[in-house]
């Protein structure tokens, strides 16, 4: 066996494939040839089937390899069918991947950070909150970067959906954007809307855009006439009290009753009850790359209107981990029943730490049906 071409002892390191052609130098066929790994962690196929070839052709090896933290050495060796080793041994040096630079935007200022609670208005106003922008990555934002809308409230409608942001902004700088909108009058107190910083090219690659709204309903009285009067006179009726209506039960809305990892992880910051939208299930330590694990959810209709049936939890920021859609089959969820849900989750070194997010929906609608699911992989 000689090697005609591919990497050899004292080469460079590679990154890609592995790739060999070797010529059978010998007077028998080579028929049921393997590659063997000598040498050195089993990051590559420790067997690898070589295509026969008569005395004189030649045989395509090629073959992928898992990423390496250093260079690696590998050494294999030519068996034949009969376990006997022959030829000269193959070396290859596996080089780290490099890490390309990607964008990364974040929110440097928000109207939310003045008020540490959500935003006071009444039904009816228009607002255009202002947030600041800043690349804090290495290389400018795509051309086609906007902030894309992923979550609102049920009943918060009419918002815009994508909002386009200064072209090429580059690292260091920053990029100021407004969003328009008209408070709608809905039976819910409280409104939230999410937009993701992304592109067609480069998906989430930036930071949320938050805005949560207190909206008071009281109704404002005009002011009443009224005189001093000396007790001999008749009494000024009392102006009546007038109380703002109590919010009631919501036709769609969801909450996530139970929820436990298997097997058990290390989770830190698990929400007992959504916040400002958000159910967060806490950050998640130890997770293996690689290595799959479930999150058992268990979710109940908190709404006053059933669930249709088929809804779906569907990925709507961050990582999927492995889980762009859930359909719960089966009839409808009656309100105050509850539902059982297993997501099968796996992130890899690639990605983490990082974020994902699911909501409940309609499937034939698109309407959401609850808060954010939320969780972060450290």
């Amino acid at each position: 066996m000689i090697q005609i071409s591919g990497p050899k002892e004292g080469d460079a390191p590679i990154t890609g494939a592995v790739e060999w052609v070797l010529a059978n130098s010998g007077a028998t066929i080579w028929d049921n040839m393997t590659l063997r790994l000598m040498c050195g962690p089993p990051i590559c196929p420790p067997v690898v089937q070589v295509p026969p070839a008569q005395p004189g052709q030649t045989a395509e090896i090629f073959f992928d390899h898992a990423n390496v933290l250093e260079p690696t050495q590998l050494v294999y060796a030519m068996v034949g069918s009969n376990n006997a080793v022959f030829g000269e041994l193959l070396h290859v040096l596996i080089a780290p991947q490099m890490a390309v630079a990607a964008p990364a935007g974040v929110v440097l200022i928000s109207p939310m950070d003045f008020v540490k609670a959500p935003i006071q208005v009444q039904h009816h106003d228009v607002v255009a909150p202002e947030f600041t922008l800043a690349n804090v990555g290495e290389v400018p934002w795509p051309e086609d970067a906007s902030i894309v809308l992923f979550f609102n409230t049920p009943g918060f409608e009419n918002l815009p959906t994508s909002i386009d942001v200064p072209k090429g902004v580059q690292p260091g700088q920053t990029a100021v954007v407004s969003i328009a909108m008209v408070i709608p009058e809905t039976e819910r107190r409280e409104l939230t809307a999410m937009w993701a910083l992304q592109s067609a090219s480069i998906p989430d690659f930036g930071d949320v855009v938050t805005l949560t709204f207190d909206v008071d309903d009281f109704p404002v009285l005009p002011p009443q006439p009224f005189e001093f009067v000396t007790p001999e006179k008749e009494e000024v009726p009392a102006v009546p009290e007038v109380k703002s209506a109590q919010p009631g039960p919501l036709k769609n809305d969801m909450q996530v009753l139970y929820h436990e990892h298997h097997p058990q992880k290390e989770v830190e910051g698990a929400a007992s009850e959504p916040e400002n939208g958000i159910h967060s299930l806490g950050l998640v330590k130890g997770a293996a790359s690689g290595e799959p694990w479930a999150v058992q959810l268990v979710l109940r209709n908190s709404g006053t209107e059933p669930w249709p049936k088929n809804c779906t939890l569907k990925h709507v920021f961050g990582e999927s981990l492995g889980v762009t859609h859930l359909e719960m089959e089966g009839e409808p969820i009656c309100p105050g029943e509850a539902v059982e849900v297993v997501m099968e989750l796996v992130c890899d070194k690639m990605t983490a730490p990082c974020d994902a997010a699911w909501v409940l929906t309609d499937p034939a609608t698109n309407i959401v049906l609850g808060p954010v699911i939320h969780i972060a992989i450290a």
